[in-house]
């Protein structure tokens, strides 16, 4: 919550109203979908697929920092002139899809990326690769997996698409801010790739044999 704070102060320091909203209701939207997620596991909920996905999409975290762009967008009006997404484009259904693709992608990577771990741990079950296992009766976690990457290359060709017709139908003074968006969206996919990679957090090799076996199971 400190971080949050000072997330916050530096975000409403200079923006227009309409941005600090759009903020606000990104973090009211991930604090409560962690602690529906939270309460969901005390609970043992079972959800479908498409309950998980719309759970991911609120508490992963992603969707706040992607429209900290605004912020990204202030810093570049005071060198050249840029123009901030007037509300009727942000919450237009284009703007909304592109944040909602790029969201589910970093989730679902995460989730393709930790599961090895999680699976050790029992922790697996709150994943879409588990999920997807079960509901499309997949062979193995490895065959879910695979399929769960699938969705991830769908979603990628989603996002674009989102993109291309946000751009084409808004008038050229906002294609900066679009562009701008558009490229932070790109970057965490590369980005959340690269930082699981790294992360000693998704590190299994010290039990590699352990988890081909599971996951041939």
């Amino acid at each position: 919550m400190s971080g949050f704070r000072e997330l916050w102060l530096e975000y409403i320091e200079d923006l227009p109203v309409e941005c600090m909203s759009r903020e606000a209701e990104a973090f009211q939207q991930y604090i409560t979908g962690c602690l529906s997620e939270v309460i969901g596991r005390m609970k043992g909920t079972k959800l479908s697929v498409s309950d998980y996905i719309s759970l991911r999409r609120q508490a992963g975290g992603v969707w706040a920092l992607i429209v900290f762009s605004d912020r990204m967008i202030e810093h570049k009006r005071r060198k050249s002139p840029i123009s901030h997404l007037p509300d009727s484009l942000f919450y237009g259904e284009d703007m909304q899809n592109m944040l909602a693709a790029i969201t589910d992608i970093v989730c679902w990577h995460n989730d393709i990326f930790g599961f090895q771990k999680e699976l050790l741990y029992n922790d697996h079950k709150s994943t879409l690769v588990y999920l997807v296992f079960h509901e499309y009766n997949c062979q193995s976690y490895t065959q879910a997996g695979e399929l769960v990457v699938e969705l991830v290359h769908d979603r990628i060709a989603e996002m674009e698409l989102a993109y291309e017709r946000l751009r084409s139908a808004a008038a050229p003074e906002f294609h900066p801010a679009i562009d701008l968006y558009m490229k932070n969206c790109r970057g965490w996919i590369p980005g959340t790739h690269q930082y699981h990679m790294i992360s000693s957090r998704y590190n299994v090799s010290n039990s590699s044999i352990q988890i081909q076996e599971i996951l041939k199971r």
